[in-house]
Order: structure tokens, then sequence, then C-alpha cells
């Protein structure tokens, strides 16, 4: 079996997810093209983030959603982009922490066990 690095799974996976459901607060209060500039993607990505053809190989549950909303309204009260950076590794190590990217690969075959 193919080694799965975590790391991939996150950057490949989780990532995506991250920024359909940050795109999707912030769109509450931004316009597409402040939330591509504010998030370094074309407005074309947030597009795609908002129509959900992008981001949706992982699925965060209640608690997940809540603290990427709490990001979300972080940044949009600061408009300080290392709000989003410092809540998504937040975010990523409780992922880690609680076994969730285990649940990506089975844990049989990648080295976060």
């Amino acid at each position: 079996m193919a080694y799965l690095d975590p790391f991939e799974i996150v950057n490949q996976k989780v990532l995506p997810s991250f920024r359909k459901e940050l795109v999707k607060v912030l769109s509450k209060n931004l316009s597409r093209v402040e939330i591509a500039k504010a998030l370094d993607l074309t407005p074309v990505a947030v597009h795609y983030y908002l129509n959900g053809t992008r981001g949706k190989n992982f699925k965060f549950n209640k608690h997940e959603l809540d603290e990427i909303e709490r990001i979300g309204k972080r940044f949009l009260e600061t408009k300080d982009v290392f709000e989003i950076k410092v809540g998504f590794k937040k975010l990523v190590d409780t992922l880690f922490e609680n076994r969730r990217i285990c649940h990506i690969c089975g844990g049989t075959n990648c080295s976060c066990r």
C-alpha cells in the first residue's frame, strides 16, 4: 500500500474544505473579490468554493465548523490574515490530536499513528 503523508492529506483534503467553509462565513460580509484578495485566491476559485465544486473531500464536525466560523469572524474584525493562518494551524493540530486525519486513510498506512 502507498504511504500517505499526513501533511499531503491536510494539503489536498483538509485545506480546500477549510477554505470552502471559511469562504461561506466571509461571504456574509465580503464580496467575492474581497475574499479572493484576502485569501490569495482568484474570484473564480471563491465561486467554486461557494457552489461546492471545491472543498468537498473532508467533512468537518459541528465543533470544527463553529471554530471555522470564529476564525472568520476574527478575521472580519481585525482584517489580519494572520488570524486565519493561526486558526487553521490550531484546527489542524486538533484534527491530528483527535485522529480525524487518520479517518481519511483508515489509519493503516500513514505516519500519524
